[in-house]
């Protein structure tokens, strides 16, 4: 019973792993081993999407905008690549609120009865922020790769994926935005 379930778990994840991405955000791939109980390990490449917001200002400046907005949204930096125009926090644990917003806003973490689990979840989340050059303009786009999980603070369990609704990535831009007016 568990292999035949395992066996039909692997094409699932493969689908879910190339899910088309929208308009605004761009495919990253990040390499991903997942280990399963009595089938043993299966690697996979999967797909994270990435919101792209197109600035119509140079590299140097937006790079000098960045931490202002990692601190408006409450992100404190853990990396920095001053030579490849990385910005990144690693690894924060929050829980009900950042940057003054219900955490069920940003993340979709499922929901019980009680409302939105992000809400009354820990959550842990990374956030990656790079500038690239648009070379036909001479302006930037900001890549935001905003990667969650959650579980609950009352039971032992693990930690569960969750995912952006978007709202965080865009808030961040316009942080940026707003930092170089």
């Amino acid at each position: 019973m568990r292999s035949s379930a395992c066996i039909l778990l692997i094409p699932l994840l493969v689908l879910c792993a190339c899910a088309p991405a929208t308009s605004n955000t761009e495919s990253v791939s990040a390499p991903r081993q997942i280990r399963i109980e009595g089938a043993g390990t299966v690697n996979l490449n999967t797909t994270t999407s990435a919101h792209v917001a197109r600035l119509d200002f140079p590299v140097p400046l937006v790079w000098k905008a960045l931490p202002a907005a990692f601190e408006t949204m409450g992100v404190p930096i853990t990396f920095v690549d001053s030579a490849h125009y990385v910005l990144r926090n690693d690894g924060l644990k929050v829980r009900r609120q950042l940057a003054d917003t219900p955490l069920g806003v940003f993340f979709d973490c499922g929901t019980t009865q009680v409302g939105e689990n992000a809400d009354s979840y820990d959550v842990h989340m990374t956030v990656s922020v790079e500038v690239q050059p648009e070379p036909a303009t001479g302006n930037s786009r900001l890549l935001i790769l905003l990667e969650s999980a959650a579980r609950p603070v009352s039971f032992s369990r693990d930690y569960s994926r969750c995912s952006t609704r978007g709202k965080f990535e865009q808030r961040f831009a316009d942080a940026v935005k707003k930092q170089l007016k």
